[in-house]
């Protein structure tokens, strides 16, 4: 019988990546369509030093107005494990994520952004058997975006988000077995600091997130406990905006730090993420 789930990476998921992809869109609104592409790694490492590695490119496409916008975030790469027993490695698409919103400002120093998403599997989920990249299964969920100026020059800004994505069961192969498999409910939240200058922003932030409620049957706890987890990440990001013949565009790198609070025998003692996007508007 199977024992344990192989990790799963998805990048198109990461709210602090979609949050700081999704600010220079929003924040620099002159043109209605916005692309962006990505360059990221990130390492892990569980506290039964099993270490996890990927790395690939992320596209964004978002096509925005000045009351709503939709979203296309697509992804791949190859991801690697390595443990003392066993090294596996392979390059494979992360799911195809959907979001559309409607903003408001209900003062004038805040604005509100109400958003549906839909999560796509670009395969099948084989998370039993190997580690992937994307869910693979369909997610469905809501985000509640938050933006409050804290000086009237609108050099500061506070920043914050709240998202949930349900993911629908599906038939899981495992050797011989099929098990009915579901990753778990996911909770994010987000806070982050901006301060922006001349051409320049930075930001400071912290992305707690909550997996729950994973599902397998026949049933196997030791699944439902590596599955079920409390993370947090801290990360901050430094943006440069300039223009290509009269097309705003922008480069931001960043990097995250983070660690699992829950499960401490499967879960990730050390997490750090680096990414690179380079931003324009046509």
């Amino acid at each position: 019988m199977v024992q344990e789930a192989h990790p799963i990476s998805s990048i198109v998921y990461n709210l602090r990546i979609s949050q700081t992809t999704k600010r220079f869109a929003f924040d620099n609104h002159i043109l209605n369509n916005s692309l962006s592409v990505t360059f990221y790694s990130q390492f892990r490492k569980t506290y039964t030093d099993v270490f996890l590695r990927t790395s690939g490119i992320l596209g964004t496409y978002i096509y925005l107005k000045p009351s709503y916008y939709i979203q296309v975030d697509a992804a791949g790469g190859n991801i690697k494990k390595t443990s003392c027993i066993l090294d596996q490695s392979q390059n494979q698409s992360d799911d195809i994520l959907f979001s559309a919103g409607y903003s408001f400002n209900p003062t004038q120093d805040t604005r509100i952004t109400c958003s549906g998403l839909l999560g796509i599997p670009t395969h099948q989920d084989k998370s039993l058997n190997e580690p992937q990249f994307g869910f693979g299964h369909i997610g469905l969920g809501t985000q509640l975006d938050a933006a409050v100026l804290l000086t009237n020059d609108a050099q500061n800004t506070l920043r914050s988000a709240a998202r949930y994505i349900y993911f629908f069961k599906h038939s899981t192969p495992f050797e011989d077995n099929w098990y009915t498999f579901s990753t778990s409910n996911l909770v994010d939240l987000f806070v982050a600091y901006n301060h922006r200058w001349s051409t320049q922003r930075i930001e400071l932030g912290y992305n707690p997130t909550f997996a729950f409620k994973a599902l397998i049957h026949p049933h196997v706890q030791t699944i439902i406990n590596q599955t079920n987890f409390i993370r947090s990440n801290f990360f901050g990001s430094y943006r440069y905006n300039f223009a290509i013949a009269e097309h705003p565009s922008a480069i931001t790198t960043a990097l995250s730090y983070g660690f699992d609070h829950k499960p401490k025998t499967t879960g990730y003692a050390r997490m750090v993420t680096a990414w690179f996007s380079w931003d324009i508007q046509f």
